[in-house]
């Protein structure tokens, strides 16, 4: 007997866990049965639920607080399928696809009042999201096992970078495209480890690998210029960063020696000046007095030398500084005014022209 009353007690506890859209259909058939005469107990005994639950399910419902039209309509099995349809596509445009986390989902379903009809909970939307996220990885897997063979032969780049979240991510991903390659969380991020992830990235897929745009980090480097042996397209930020380092100090230090020679040939044609001015109003020391217009000749002619050769050395150091700016516009492959693509020669011309401003201020000035 014990063990026939625990065995109906587990059926009766089966039977308490209604789904949400099974619950709001029970409900609409169990008010308009009660409008049509039929029995709270009649209607529960033919659908097998019990009478507590489904008072519990009215007693929901009428302390709901909003509109009764609101109420009438969310609560409904169209009205539920509505809701989740909408939170399907928040979670999707908002959290996987946008910026947003599952605390922005909650405090919109609290502010606009769904989280009457649906779990507003951090809990309840995360495992939605991780579902979510789940489900999109294996729709993403079956797509690519099924499109993979008719897709034709084609050469591609790879823009591989470290994130990090809650540990160390290697993710990769075809630029043209803004297809993910690669998201693998790994341990280490040498040339090995890098390299198992980039070619297991592309198993099945008729690509070949022709670069790699990448850091300056080591691991990186080996993997794409040693292990895979393909063209490295530097991430033009460490570009900048380097010659930054290598030619910032210098550059400034350029510009103080001849900053310092046209403040001396500023104070000697100002001496020579100011001696020519007392001279004619009559300080004259005893003895033949100097060739001021030879002397104020020669220091105008040594501070006009001194000021073109500031001016060129200045010109110069500001042009590298320029050019080195230049990098991250002369790289871009969109034009940054109209938006059109740039072709490779484009690309290429403003490139050198920036990278030959830099060597020619640099051989001459330092």
């Amino acid at each position: 007997m014990q063990a026939d009353n625990t065995t109906g007690a587990r059926t009766d506890e089966r039977r308490t866990m209604w789904d949400r859209e099974r619950a709001a259909s029970l409900l609409a058939k169990c008010e308009k049965a009660s409008d049509g005469g039929i029995s709270e107990r009649a209607f529960a005994e033919r659908h097998e639920v019990a009478r507590t639950t489904l008072r519990s399910w009215r007693e929901r419902k009428a302390g709901l607080d909003t509109e009764p039209a609101l109420v009438g309509f969310f609560d409904s099995q169209e009205g539920l399928a509505f809701i989740h349809r909408l939170l399907s596509l928040v979670h999707l445009i908002f959290c996987q696809a946008g910026p947003c986390g599952v605390d922005r989902v909650s405090l919109l379903l609290r502010l606009s009042g769904l989280s009457a009809f649906v779990g507003s909970s951090h809990g309840t939307q995360h495992t939605m999201s991780v579902a979510m996220s789940r489900e999109i990885k294996a729709f993403g897997q079956a797509q690519r096992a099924k499109l993979a063979p008719g897709m034709r032969e084609r050469e591609i780049m790879i823009g591989a970078d470290e994130t990090w979240l809650t540990e160390m991510c290697l993710v990769g991903m075809e630029p043209r495209s803004n297809f993910i390659l690669a998201e693998e969380y790994a341990a280490s991020r040498d040339g090995e480890t890098w390299q198992t992830v980039v070619e297991e990235s592309v198993e099945g897929l008729p690509v070949k690998i022709v670069g790699v745009a990448a850091d300056e980090g080591s691991g990186l480097g080996r993997m794409i210029e040693t292990l895979l042996g393909v063209q490295k397209a530097p991430d033009v930020l460490h570009v900048q960063r380097d010659l930054w380092k290598a030619l910032g100090q210098a550059n400034r230090h350029s510009v103080k020696a001849p900053a310092k020679a046209l403040e001396v040939a500023e104070a000697h044609q100002e001496s020579w000046r100011d001696r020519f001015a007392r001279h004619q109003a009559g300080d004259r020391p005893v003895g033949r007095p100097p060739d001021f217009e030879r002397h104020i000749a020669a220091a105008e002619a040594a501070h006009a030398e001194a000021l073109a050769e500031h001016a060129r050395v200045a010109n110069d150091a500001e042009s590298v500084e320029d050019a080195i700016r230049t990098l991250s516009s002369a790289y871009h492959p969109v034009d940054l005014a109209t938006g059109a693509l740039r072709d490779v020669g484009c690309v290429r011309s403003a490139f050198e022209q920036a990278v030959t401003t830099i060597d020619l201020a640099r051989a001459i000035s330092f």
